[in-house]
Parts: C-alpha cells; structure tokens; sequence
C-alpha cells in the first residue's frame, strides 16, 4: 500500500498541511492547478514592488500560530498597527463611528436614535445578515452606511444572505469603547478596533509561503506537482483509493495514488470528480451552493491624496471598487522607491457579470477613474498595472446555506482517508490564520491518528 498523503492544492491550507508532514518525515505529494503555489495569497512582483491580492495581514490570536509566523518570517514579519479605515460620503474615517459622529446634524441624531431604538426594541425574528446588521447599527446606519459595502461584497441584497454572517462582521461593543473614548477627550486613535498583534511580512504574505515552500521542496519525502488538474477523485468502499491529474498543456492523464487525502479545492468541485459520482442530492447541492469571485486591479500610480491606511473598505456608491489597499502603509519595501505607489482594488463579482468579463485594459481604465473619483488620483494621469482575476473567492453566506452545508459535510465525512479542509474546502469564509491551523491539524490528524473536525472546530479565535 502506498502509505503517502496526498494534498489537493497548495494555498495557505494545503502548504501549512504540507509544511507540518515534511516537519515530521512523511511521505506527501502536493498537487496545484496553478503553475505557483500560494492561492489567494500569491505576491506578485511588477516593477520591482510587491503586491499581494488585497491586504494579507495576520491577526494572531493563537500561540501555536504566532510563533510558526515568526520562525517563518523572522525578522521580515512586522507589527503593523492602525490599517485599516473606511470612504464614505467623499471623506475617509477610521470607523463607521467615526463617519456617523462626523454626520449632519440631522442625520447623526437620526443614526444615533435608530440605533438606541433597535437596541431597545429588536428585530425579534432574525433570520437574514439584514436583520442582524440593522439590530446592530439601527436602520439609519445600516441603510446609510452599511448595506451599500454588503451589496456590493454579495451581490445581492443582505436580505437574501444568512444571518451568520452578521455575525461575523458586526462589531457589538464597539460603539461603548468608542463613547469612552470621545468622553476622556483623548486625541489618540482609538485601539479598540484595532486586533491584538496584526502582523505583515516585509514583502507580502510570500514570506511566510515562500518559507513554507522552502521547507517542502527540501523534504527527501516530498513530491510537488504544479500545474496538475484533478479531474477525477476515485473512491471505493469508503476511501479514496487514487486521484487522475490531468497536464492542461498535453492533456496527459496521470494517476496518484495515496493512503490519505487532503483536499483544499472547493468542496463543490470535489464532489463534482468523485468516481463513482455521489448521490443525485449531493450533486444538486453541490450545484446550488455559489461563491463569489474578485477581480484585483494593481496600479502603480501618484496619490494625490494622504493614504494614511493599510486598506479602506469603499462605502460609496459612486465607485463599484470594494476595498482598496495601500501596500505601502502596510510596508515601505512593496513600495519600493520613486513615487509610484502599489495599490489594489478589489471587484467583488460573479463569473457571468460584466466585471469578470471585462478585458484587462477596461478594468485598469476603470480603476483609474474611480481613483479619480475618490480624489486619490489626478485626472489624465495614467497608471501601470495588471489584473488578477480569481473565482472561488468567497463562498456565499445566502439564507439556506447552513443545512445544505451540513449534508455536504455528513457526505464528506463518510469518506474516512478524505479531509477537506481551508476556505474553500469547508465552504466558510476564513482568514489565513484560520487556513494555516487548519492545514496542521489536519496533518497531525494523518500523523498522530487524531479526528480534529476541520468543518466545525473553532481553530484559532472562537469562530470562523
């Protein structure tokens, strides 16, 4: 019997998997599509700056994962603090608070009455982000500030999506730690929205995978296979006995074979090359379940105006951009020297809609004019960049999901020697210290015999 693990993908989650059995001497094989390893946490080097696709900081709540990122990244990774703001109504803030305190009279009364209404009297019946989202903020926050950044992440309106997902983006008792703040009239930023030790390496989050990657192709018992498709996953009697890779350039079809499987593809495109095929209802499920796609936009350009953020969630209708990153906020070796600064903005979007569509010229044209737009940049300057296009990038949270999800899992857990693991592979939305847990303790499931459940296990901070 082949007694090797194969890992199906090679971003955050598959490399950590990868990285803790070469620690131990196993025999692994790591398969990727893509001809680079990193997933969506790839850097890029374009005239000689880096740029990840979007802003890869890790927010570390684990002691196990604190000091991998340091033995990873030594002295390149970096405590970085303040990043991240927010665009609206023209302006940047460093909250929603902030925004809210800073509006109209009118406006800030009728903000701060909905929400001690909602506070008061909630939403009893809570079943969709919308409703969550408005018993937190109230109605005026919500409709003002809110729903236009949630629209534009899913969309489709918050109405349609889960409410757990309010859950994950609301932030409860911040507007209390706020007040205290504004009542000891201290001129400070406030820390209370900032996470406990934010790092980011130097040079982008290819720090800690080139790292990772290092360790790997050194392991006498590694085999690294980029540019590999799975295009089929055989099982039988409960186990997966073997995988068919497919070269994309030849079309040649190789078989690997393995006593245990980790796969970090989206559990939609697992179960879509089973053989033989699962039931028709997992296949329908598999079907119905959706993620939403992005398109990074890189420019180098000339700011115009103080960029003072790592990144600023984009709450404006006037721009379709959701979030734009300052990779030289978050470290001054992306940015290189001259005055060309590396930004990114990120299009959330579906593979049918125009954005994903739309050719690279059209959407550097597109970035540049809402640069423009938004004031950061001067109108007829042009920029240079390149665009990145990444589907599979979040799984929609839409109302129903939670039941569909927990039959995919029953199914998958049926397969003993299959474990699924990461974003994609547990259809959760994750950050990269969630992937890098994940990935360890699904290899030290394979080493040591454990059952750690990667569906529904808190890895790092109490949720994912």
């Amino acid at each position: 019997m082949n007694d090797s693990t194969v890992i199906i993908g090679a971003g955050p989650a598959g490399l950590s998997a990868a990285y803790a059995l070469a620690r131990e001497d196993r025999a692994f094989e790591l398969v990727e599509k893509a001809t680079e390893p990193g997933g969506l946490c790839r850097t890029f080097d374009f005239h000689g700056r880096y740029f990840d696709l979007g802003p890869h900081v890790f927010i570390n709540r684990s002691p196990e994962i604190g000091e991998l990122l340091h033995e990873l990244g030594g002295e390149r990774l970096k405590e970085i603090t303040h990043i991240e703001g927010i665009y609206f109504d023209g302006k940047l803030y460093d909250s929603w608070l902030d925004a809210v305190v800073n509006l109209r009279m009118t406006s800030r009364a009728r903000a701060l009455l909905g929400l001690i209404a909602r506070r008061i009297r909630p939403i009893e019946q809570v079943v969709s982000c919308e409703d969550g989202l408005v018993n937190s903020y109230g109605s005026a926050i919500y409709s003002q500030l809110v729903r236009i950044h949630q629209r534009k992440f899913w969309g489709v309106d918050p109405s349609e999506i889960d409410v757990s997902w309010a859950r994950v983006y609301e932030k409860p008792n911040s507007i209390f730690k706020y007040v205290k703040q504004r009542l000891s009239h201290s001129g400070a930023r406030s820390a209370s929205y900032e996470p406990a030790q934010t790092y980011y390496p130097t040079a982008g989050s290819q720090v800690i995978y080139g790292a990772m990657m290092d360790r790997i192709e050194a392991s006498p018992g590694a085999t690294i296979r980029l540019g590999a498709e799975v295009v089929a996953v055989h099982h039988d009697a409960g186990n997966v006995t073997h995988i068919d890779l497919r070269d994309p350039a030849t079309g040649e079809v190789t078989q690997v074979a393995g006593s245990s499987f980790i796969s970090t593809i989206p559990v939609t495109e697992l179960v879509s090359v089973l053989d033989p095929a699962p039931p028709q209802e997992i296949l329908d499920i598999a079907r119905s379940l959706r993620y939403r796609s992005l398109v990074v936009v890189n420019l180098l350009t000339r700011l115009t105006r103080e960029l003072p953020y790592g990144w600023v969630e984009l709450h404006s209708s006037d721009v379709q951009a959701g979030r734009l990153t300052n990779f030289a906020r978050l470290s001054p070796e992306m940015a290189g020297e001259g005055e060309l600064v590396p930004i990114c903005l990120e299009y959330y979007c579906d593979e049918d809609d125009a954005i994903w569509q739309s050719t690279d010229e059209d959407m550097i044209a597109l970035a540049q004019r809402e640069l423009v737009t938004m004031g950061f940049a001067a109108a007829g300057e042009e920029s240079v960049g390149f665009v990145q296009r990444e589907p599979f990038a979040y799984p929609m949270y839409l109302i129903g999901y939670g039941d569909l999800r927990a039959r995919l899992k029953e199914f998958c857990e049926g397969i003993t020697n299959l474990q699924t693991i990461g974003r994609g592979g547990i259809y959760r939305y994750n950050n990269m210290g969630h992937s890098i847990e994940s990935g360890l303790r699904a290899a030290d499931n394979v080493v040591s015999g454990q059952r750690h459940d990667m569906w529904d296990r808190s890895v790092v901070d109490g949720k994912i």
